[in-house]
């Protein structure tokens, strides 16, 4: 039986060249055509022109082959719609378009970018931001455009987004608030951490609607992953008073509301009575928290007991 020969050093070392040509090769082939490529959507985006393009609503690695796809045009604004809410759904229909792969792609960061031309003010934005809300939908491969309505109070962009979701399409879709980043157990949930978005309808008719006031500024009871749907059940309300916290307490007397500053004995939501102390006189008031660091004595006096 002939045995194999072994190889020379010489060829042994042109080999080990070959093999790791062809790997650089290959992962510099990937890498160009967007193998394994993570685009980042971003939540806001502040343009000087009209043209909203890639790089401005995304971020990624800039040495991946999606940095040369940085200057699409995904969407464009006018004098007449300065503010728009572009999303992910929009723009994977512009990398398609473009002839990307999207199934080599991973999209992670915000469901959609609020974008605004430079001159428009903090106030102008929020107000147009939440007429022209995208619901991204969890089986749909379109956005559904929100239609304009009357600014609500409490947190316009986010409630009049949940108002404004139209249920008119098979299957059935359900509101809901979504995770855009991870938040860790005890973090309080900003209207910057959630999107709103329209999911199919699952049955269960024993889950409540959404509401915003309940879960923005409220206190995660777990630790959260982005995507995640947010419910009453996931978050607790935030104190609005602290133990040892100097607060503002109101009563009446003789007819006229008298406010004096007495320290808090006990953390309280708003609505929740607890008990605080007049360190002057160190008397002890029942009060019901009405706002942070505030609170109105109950009953005529409100004084439990003195020290």
């Amino acid at each position: 039986m002939m045995q194999p020969r072994p190889l020379s050093p010489r060829k042994t070392v042109q080999l080990m060249v070959i093999v790791t040509i062809l790997a650089w090769a290959t992962q510099t082939l990937l890498s160009q055509w967007g193998y394994g490529q993570t685009i980042e959507i971003r939540c806001e985006a502040t343009i000087d022109g009209s043209e909203v393009t890639l790089r401005q609503l995304c971020r990624w690695d800039q040495s991946s082959g999606i940095d040369a796809r940085g200057d699409l045009v995904v969407a464009k604004l006018t004098s007449n719609q300065p503010v728009k809410q572009v999303g992910m759904n929009e723009i994977k229909t512009s990398l398609k378009d473009a002839g990307v792969n999207l199934t080599t792609i991973e999209f992670a960061g915000a469901a959609s970018c609020a974008v605004r031309q430079s001159g428009v003010d903090d106030e102008t934005f929020a107000r147009l931001i939440a007429k022209d809300a995208v619901i991204e939908t969890a089986n749909a491969s379109e956005p559904v455009e929100a239609p304009a309505m009357e600014e609500s109070v409490g947190f316009p962009e986010i409630r009049a987004a949940v108002e404004a979701v139209a249920i008119t399409t098979q299957p059935a879709f359900k509101k809901q608030l979504v995770l855009t980043r991870a938040l860790s157990v005890g973090q309080k949930v900003l209207a910057s951490d959630v999107v709103v978005q329209a999911l199919v309808e699952n049955g269960d008719a024993t889950t409540p609607e959404v509401n915003p006031d309940e879960i923005i500024g409220a206190l995660l009871l777990k630790d959260m992953k982005r995507g995640e749907v947010l419910a009453a059940a996931s978050v607790k309300a935030a104190p609005l008073v602290l133990k040892d916290q100097f607060i503002t307490i109101a009563f009446s007397h003789n007819g006229q509301v008298v406010e004096t500053v007495a320290r808090a004995l006990e953390d309280g939501i708003k609505g929740q009575t607890i008990q605080v102390r007049n360190e002057a006189t160190r008397e002890i008031y029942k009060v019901t928290v009405t706002a942070e660091a505030a609170g109105t004595v109950n009953g005529s006096t409100g004084v439990a007991f003195t020290e």
